[in-house]
């Protein structure tokens, strides 16, 4: 009897330390278990526009729900044969979380990229967190035509958002954009009627004046 009792109960041990232990795990992932922030968007903002031909526009990389963003590299794609890359600038969003070290990225007009755009942030700071401008574009429309403005992320080039440890962000959605380059306004018939009239007008009343001041 004892010695089943001391079986039964030597037995019983394990079992009981499993249960306890699942128990204090349980109540340990409770305590120190946070919901999972939802992964930053990144937009090019105007999403769409309309340029004329020979004219100059900016447009903007627009991240949103960042958090704890210390540094970002990624690059830009477009069509060259409609579009030419001039500057690439710096953002506000990242400099809010302290001084950064921003590098503008290599513009290749003939392929149409932009890469190793880069910021990040100088010391042993949190990162940025909510929304705001990475860095803005300023290009020229040469041609007739559309093109989407992209952001890409190539891990072959490393190209990341990192938050202050230095960890891998996940993107969770890219939102490109689209420029239209349509030609430039032609003035109308009746506009040029009017202007061709009142030059007209002033040829007249030069030769007139000329006259008058020749006659004795």
């Amino acid at each position: 009897m004892l010695l089943s009792s001391a079986v039964h109960h030597r037995n019983s041990l394990p079992r009981m330390k499993r249960v306890v232990m699942a128990g204090c795990l349980a109540a340990l992932l409770m305590v120190v278990a946070v919901p999972a922030s939802a992964s930053p968007i990144i937009s090019v903002v105007p999403s769409s526009s309309n340029v004329t031909v020979g004219g100059v526009f900016s447009v903007d990389f627009l991240i949103s729900g960042a958090s704890d963003l210390y540094a970002f590299q990624f690059g830009i794609a477009f069509d060259p044969a409609i579009l030419t890359a001039f500057t690439v600038t710096q953002g506000a969003f990242l400099s809010t979380a302290g001084s950064t070290i921003f590098n503008p990225g290599f513009i290749d007009n003939n392929l149409g990229f932009i890469s190793f755009n880069a910021n990040t942030l100088a010391g042993p700071v949190a990162g940025a967190s909510g929304s705001g401008v990475l860095l803005s574009v300023t290009f020229g429309a040469f041609a007739l035509g559309t093109s989407t403005i992209s952001a890409v992320f190539d891990p072959l080039q490393l190209d990341d958002l990192l938050d202050s440890s230095l960890a891998s962000i996940p993107v969770g959605a890219i939102n490109n954009g689209t420029v239209t380059i349509a030609p430039r306004s032609v003035p109308e018939s009746s506009t040029l009627l009017i202007l061709a009239m009142g030059l007209a007008t002033c040829v007249v009343g030069a030769r007139w004046r000329a006259r008058r001041g020749a006659t004795p």
